[in-house]
């Protein structure tokens, strides 16, 4: 059966074993249908997962730091195996960093609605305290300053665009920019990851 297949270096997290074990994952692209997936333990030198179908699996959440699930297994892309599968997912892949300012904290809501049905992913998202409600927002897609300028006209006006070496300490550096749980009289719930990508 003809199909297209791209590898990665991936690391689990063995909780019983407490260490972290590495694998390469081969994942191919079908004419048809779902895409498929293998796994190598390079360590013990055997298969770990025979080739089968992954529904859920989805090329475009395969990047280099992001973290996919295949089989309650949580898998997070180390490297990239070869140079064809970093040239067709990196070619035209790109990455936003924007803010939501305190004035436009109560249209978060639309900023995200916007953002999903123009086809970014937010590959990071924070709430931070810094004079207010400021929401940090890490956006990855093809052509996705295209997909910025033409597709989310309607809440740029919402958003301040900064460069991805600014947006990192609103992610990293908690004593500057502490999160906004009161951690009094609140609740929590929480949004599962495939209800993000069935766009729900």
């Amino acid at each position: 059966m003809d199909s297209e297949s791209f590898g990665f270096t991936v690391e689990w997290f063995d909780a019983q074993a407490d260490l972290m074990r590495e694998y390469s994952l081969t994942v191919f692209k079908m004419a048809k249908g779902p895409l498929e997936a293998a796994m190598y333990d390079p360590k013990s030198k055997r298969a770990f997962l025979k080739r089968m179908a992954i529904p859920d699996l989805r090329l475009e959440d395969l990047h280099v730091g992001s973290t996919v699930t295949i089989y309650a297994r949580h898998l997070k892309v180390k490297s990239y195996a070869d140079s064809h599968t970093s040239n067709y997912l990196d070619s035209s892949r790109t990455e936003l960093a924007l803010l939501v300012q305190p004035h436009s904290f109560n249209k978060l809501g639309q900023v995200m609605s916007c953002f999903e049905a123009a086809g970014l992913t937010m590959s990071r998202v924070r709430l931070v305290n810094h004079n207010g409600p400021v929401v940090a927002i890490q956006a990855v897609g093809d052509d996705a300053q295209s997909k910025l300028d033409y597709g989310c006209c309607s809440v740029q006006q919402c958003v301040k665009q900064v460069s991805i070496e600014e947006l990192a300490p609103y992610f990293e550096d908690q004593a500057r920019y502490p999160c906004t749980a009161a951690f009094d009289h609140c609740t929590m719930f929480f949004i599962r990851p495939h209800a993000l990508k069935a766009s729900l």
